[in-house]
């Protein structure tokens, strides 16, 4: 199958491509060497273009971490730190396991211009074509569904009826293909364990649906016993919550029917004296809830003082009280069991959980930037056809923005002589932060340990200098374009910027004519310079008097 991806006349996704346009794509790994892979993914998107960056960007981030960090992001708390953005945790094992590099990751368009109302149509045709969601990358369809069908409201029974059908479908699928991809992972973190959590009780099943929904819970448990070593222990743990929790909320639905009953009688007791407060209904009832804060009550005596209201409703509403205090009283008995019950359902839990997460897990060691650079896949030979012309192309860490301090990462220039071949060099420039780089910088996801960030951002990389935040590094954004990362410096030699400069002056003439691209803004050009360079550098000063508001463009000295 990959061979024919390959051999494919479908349109290339790079960061050089301009796939604006709605679509689906397919990220697909150049590299087939597992027997238990094909290793693709298969998505939808309205910008094709867009969703690329976003894609590669994440595995740009996960290739900069180290394995110990890596790893701590899945068994540090209950939850991996990932959870719910598993798709390119696991094109990353693959990667890593495979001894792919960053030059194998590509994307094509399968289907462009495809009509919005379309999309998720196509994208699930194209991925039961390709089975991706058990031998690639992609979640099983149901698992998609059931979204749909938590959030309708009231479920439609379309909607019903495609969600069980799926999820027959995937069960078919998972036997199937349980020794292929990612299916026991998916099968085994992802896939309901019982409708009912979904559904509520058979009896709230439509008797059309009754015989497809028997048999998939029949199914779900014949393969829940021969795919999970543990499923009967976690089974018997999971039942005994779910039954106390039914009862817990039978319980709290019956008090607090009896509790707004409370709150109508005292709310019109108030409005017959027109002295209806709602503060003063909501400290009633929590005098009644939070029966040892006595300051509750005092405060509800005070009001009623107030209005001269001889009236005392807690005698008058004693009958409806007690009945309160009683189911109330129920209720807080059973929750305790309940937390006891489920202590060491939530421990077998979070133990099942790290177990999953080792199957997405890279089962080898790795090192950080293990996946190399993608260098090979950005590099463009330039050929120039005007004899003594000259292009020179600056590749700048980062754009500048924010904390970030840019500077330049190399210099590549391409000279044409009258006479002669065509002379191109490399040079990684001697700076601050390219020094630092090869030092080898620590790399982690900022968010995760950020206390007050309550929406956490995924492969939102940082490096570290010294315990702090260090901003001036190679950003992702400038990997994309650029192909180069730490591993590309690694044993690089590093060059003084002025006697780069001076060798390309020495090589051309007054009438040489230059191309100069840069892979950022000119601004951000001049801030990536020493200091002196910008005031007493000769070929620094053409280049900055050109038109300013362009990236690329052509001078003559």
């Amino acid at each position: 199958m990959l061979e024919a991806i390959q051999s494919s006349s479908n349109e290339e996704v790079n960061a050089k491509t301009n796939h604006k346009y709605p679509g689906i794509y397919m990220i697909y790994i150049n590299n087939l060497k597992s027997e238990k892979y094909i290793p693709i993914y298969i998505g939808k998107s309205i910008d094709i273009q867009k969703r690329y960056k976003e894609h590669y960007k994440e595995i740009l981030a996960l290739n900069r971490l180290s394995q110990e960090e890596y790893r701590s992001y899945f068994l540090s708390g209950n939850k991996s730190f990932y959870e719910g953005s598993f798709k390119s945790i696991k094109i990353f094992k693959y990667m890593i396991e495979n001894a792919c590099t960053l030059n194998d990751y590509r994307m094509i368009v399968l289907d462009r211009n495809v009509p919005s109302n379309l999309l998720d149509k196509k994208e699930a045709e194209y991925i039961d074509e390709f089975k991706s969601s058990f031998l690639g990358f992609n979640q099983f369809k149901s698992f998609t569904e059931r979204i749909k069908v938590l959030n309708e409201t009231p479920r439609d029974n379309f909607t019903v009826k495609s969600y069980l059908e799926d999820v027959e479908s995937d069960l078919i699928n998972i036997e199937k293909y349980y020794g292929y991809g990612y299916t026991e992972f998916n099968f085994k973190h992802s896939f309901p364990r019982d409708l009912s959590l979904i559904f509520g009780s058979m009896e709230k099943i439509n008797s059309e649906f009754l015989p497809l929904y028997s048999n998939i819970c029949d199914e779900l448990v014949r393969l829940g016993l021969k795919y999970v070593q543990t499923y009967k222990e976690d089974e018997s743990l999971r039942s005994s919550v779910n039954k106390k929790y039914e009862l817990i909320c039978c319980l709290r639905d019956g008090y607090k029917n009896i509790l707004n009953m409370i709150e109508v009688n005292f709310s019109d007791a108030l409005k017959n004296h027109n002295s209806f407060c709602d503060k003063t209904v909501k400290l009633f009832l929590d005098s009644l809830v939070y029966k040892n804060n006595k300051a509750y009550k005092k405060e509800v005596q005070k009001y009623l003082k107030t209005k001269k209201i001889q009236n005392n409703y807690y005698k008058e509403l004693g009958e409806l009280i007690n009945d309160f205090e009683s189911s109330y009283e129920k209720y807080n008995v059973e929750y305790e069991k309940y937390l006891k019950i489920r202590e060491p359902y939530e421990e077998n839990e979070n133990l099942r959980r790290k177990e999953r997460y080792s199957l997405i897990m890279p089962s080898i060691n790795f090192d950080n930037f293990s996946l190399k650079d993608a260098l090979k896949n950005s590099y463009r030979e330039s050929t120039l056809t005007q004899p003594n012309s000259c292009l020179i192309n600056f590749s700048i860490g980062n754009n500048g923005r924010g904390e970030k301090s840019p500077f330049i990462i190399n210099i590549t220039y391409t000279y044409l002589p009258f006479q002669g071949s065509q002379i191109s060099q490399t040079y990684y420039i001697d700076n601050v932060d390219n020094k630092l780089i090869q030092t080898g910088l620590k790399y982690i996801e900022k968010d995760f340990y950020d206390i007050f960030q309550f929406k956490k951002r995924k492969f939102n990389i940082i490096a570290l200098l010294n315990g702090e935040f260090y901003d001036s590094h190679i950003s992702t954004l400038a990997e994309i374009k650029l192909g180069i990362n730490d591993y590309t410096l690694r044993n690089k030699q590093l060059h003084n910027i002025e006697i780069v400069l001076k060798e390309i002056q020495d090589l051309t003439d007054s009438q040489t004519k230059f191309y100069i691209e840069l892979s950022e803004s000119l601004n951000c050009f001049k801030a990536a310079l020493p200091t002196n360079m910008l005031e007493n550098n000769s070929f620094i000063q053409v280049i900055l008097n050109v038109n300013k508001n362009r990236k690329n463009f052509h001078l003559k000295l």
